[in-house]
């Protein structure tokens, strides 16, 4: 009986061991397919993949509606809803190679609830990131930027990739309620709050 024991111990920290470094692999790999195509990626124009209208707080809650675009202007998704707290806060995985810079809408909540809505489902459709693909793209380019975008919202939570992915935060209720801004994206990834 002890034999059998033994040999179940080993085979379970084996089995650990496999797929612990299975994982570090296929993390390697993702990150050196990445790096490569960021290298071969096209110019990337200026974007404005979010436009947003805060009507207002009152009494705990704070109301909003928050759209998303793609690269030619044209609406993907639209939330329009209320949130327990006082300020809104959009996220942005971040992911940066070289000269490389690339932002992606995470997820919008308020300073009560961090779970919030995702955004990455809105605009993550049929292996096509909406917002950085245009209509009449080579498919080849739609394929460098998913990669890019998968990249960007896996290895975010990763601390070892720390060096070129991060989340940005950006507070929408910092510019006056009841204005309709948008959030513009530049070439090199600076995220900017302008009235639209």
């Amino acid at each position: 009986m002890k034999s059998y024991a033994k040999i179940l111990i080993l085979f379970v920290v084996f089995l650990f061991i496999s797929i612990l470094l299975g994982g570090i692999t296929a993390y390697w790999f993702q990150f050196i397919s990445c790096k490569k195509t960021a290298e071969k990626l096209d110019y990337l124009p200026a974007i404005k993949p979010v436009r947003f209208l805060v009507y207002g707080s009152s009494s705990g809650t704070v109301s909003c509606h928050f759209s998303l675009y793609d690269r030619n202007s044209r609406e993907i998704a639209s939330i329009e809803r209320s949130w327990n707290g006082g300020a809104l806060y959009v996220d942005f995985a971040t992911v940066s190679f070289n000269k490389t810079v690339l932002q992606f809408p995470l997820r919008i909540y308020s300073d009560y609830s961090k779970g919030g809505v995702s955004l990455k489902r809105y605009y993550l459709i049929d292996g096509i990131c909406r917002i950085y693909s245009q209509f009449g793209e080579e498919p080849d380019e739609i394929k460098k930027i998913r990669r890019l975008c998968v990249f960007a919202f896996t290895a975010s939570k990763l601390p070892f990739y720390k060096k070129y992915t991060s989340i940005k935060t950006i507070r929408l209720t910092s510019v006056p309620m009841g204005r309709i801004c948008a959030i513009y994206i530049s070439s090199d990834g600076n995220i900017t709050i302008l009235p639209d």
